[in-house]
């Protein structure tokens, strides 16, 4: 029962760091508006499609077909901008986006990954009705509804094409989009599933959790295993609170916003540094309640973050050998070995909350056997892992285009327009 009970405690360990890393994760991907960088993917490479298989209609709409490409990717990059610009925003700052990239932090962001701060002024969700909306006042939209770009005081009285013919062309728009659109989702969600992974790495080695301590540590003290089981539904309720946050972002939920920013912040960016500095502050508290109480030998009390830090205040290194000083050679375990134990952990910890929580529930069904006490800790609700994509059928699909053609069919017909 001893080592049943170390590896539920072991289990529960690894719930509560998933927890953190799907926390840091969340404010990190807020941080750098990945959500509004691949809406704005998917719409180039909607358009990019749609030059390819109908490059009469992007001609009607204003692109020059004989010109390099170079000049054809500018007009569909200009497009593509239009379509995603978070009208919310002041022209103002997305002026500003386009000339300083916002600040210093940013643009220090945008050296060391993909990061795009013009980002930032763009929207985090695009319906395909939403695009279609878009599109009806675009120099595109205007080209299947008139034949070509009009102004708007013309547009009332302007004969419009037939409406057979304007139906066939949204309803193509909108089903290549649709595709598009859980084509970019699809890859953003295994992007954030593989930083997932990366966080939860780099989250080890940060704090120090070796695999190994871990669990000498659980196996070798009953009282850090009973509290770790014990503190079981409140870590899984903490999960579950997280892993609604992430899936929150991944689905494109908008937090509101503080009502000032600092200068030469925008606020969806101060938003966001304040969403990741609070994680990472909240982060750092939780590891060292759990180190400071000793229910888990992780943090820079342990080598070999002990003999970092004691350079800089009074920390002693609290896993010698045999109580000796800590030295570094008498360590049980030499730095290779650290290393190995500490990427295991960070691999564990990426497998992610939900795995973790089946693992608890599978243990803990067979702790309660193994007592004789029958039942067990069946989950009620089972935890999703937030980057499965959701598949849709093409009956939904085709429900969907009908439903935005007859939308955009309404907002693109002239009360007092000729049809063609």
């Amino acid at each position: 029962m001893e080592m049943l009970e170390t590896a539920l405690a072991f289990t529960v360990a690894m719930i509560l760091f998933s927890t953190i890393v799907a926390g840091l994760v969340e404010a990190t991907l807020r941080t750098l508006a990945r959500r509004a960088h691949y809406v704005r993917k998917g719409v180039l490479q909607f358009l990019f499609e749609v030059r390819q298989e109908r490059p009469g209609l992007l001609a009607r709409a204003g692109l020059d077909l004989n010109a390099d490409e170079a000049t054809q990717r500018t007009w569909m990059s200009a497009a593509a901008n239009d379509l995603t610009e978070n009208r919310l925003i002041d022209a103002e700052t997305v002026a500003a986006a386009d000339t300083r990239g916002f600040n210093l932090p940013a643009r220090f962001l945008s050296y060391i990954t993909f990061y795009d701060p013009k980002d930032h002024a763009r929207v985090e969700t695009m319906t395909s009705s939403g695009l279609a909306m878009r599109l009806a006042d675009h120099e595109i939209g205007l080209a299947i509804t008139y034949g070509k770009p009009l102004p708007e005081a013309e547009r009332e009285t302007a004969t419009v094409e037939d409406r057979p013919k304007r139906e066939r062309e949204w309803g193509d728009m909108i089903r290549r989009y649709a595709r598009y659109r859980a084509l970019t989702n699809e890859s953003y969600r295994r992007n954030a599933r593989a930083f997932s992974l990366i966080t939860a790495v780099a989250f080890a080695f940060v704090f120090n959790i070796e695999g190994g301590r871990l669990i000498r540590h659980l196996s070798e003290n009953a009282a850090a295993r009973e509290g770790l089981v014990a503190t079981s539904d409140t870590v899984v309720d903490n999960l579950q609170a997280a892993l609604t946050d992430l899936s929150n972002t991944l689905d494109l939920d908008v937090e509101a916003l503080p009502e000032e920013a600092p200068d030469g912040l925008t606020d969806r960016e101060w938003a966001a540094f304040i969403a990741l500095s609070q994680s990472a502050r909240q982060t750092a508290d939780q590891i060292e309640e759990y180190a400071v109480e000793g229910t888990l030998p992780i943090g820079f009390s342990y080598w070999p973050h002990c003999t970092i830090v004691r350079a800089f205040g009074a920390v002693t290194c609290v896993d010698t050998a045999e109580g000796a000083e800590e030295t570094g050679q008498t360590r049980r375990a030499p730095f290779l070995i650290w290393v190995v134990n500490t990427l295991i952990a960070g691999l564990l910890i990426g497998l992610g909350g939900p795995f973790w929580y089946r693992v608890f529930a599978g243990l803990s069904n067979l702790a309660t056997l193994l007592r004789g006490a029958g039942g067990g800790v069946v989950p009620t609700e089972e935890l999703s892992e937030h980057h499965q994509p959701t598949a849709r059928d093409d009956g939904s699909i085709e429900a969907e285009v009908k439903r935005v053609v007859a939308e955009v069919m309404a907002a693109t017909t002239p009360a007092s327009g000729n049809s063609g």
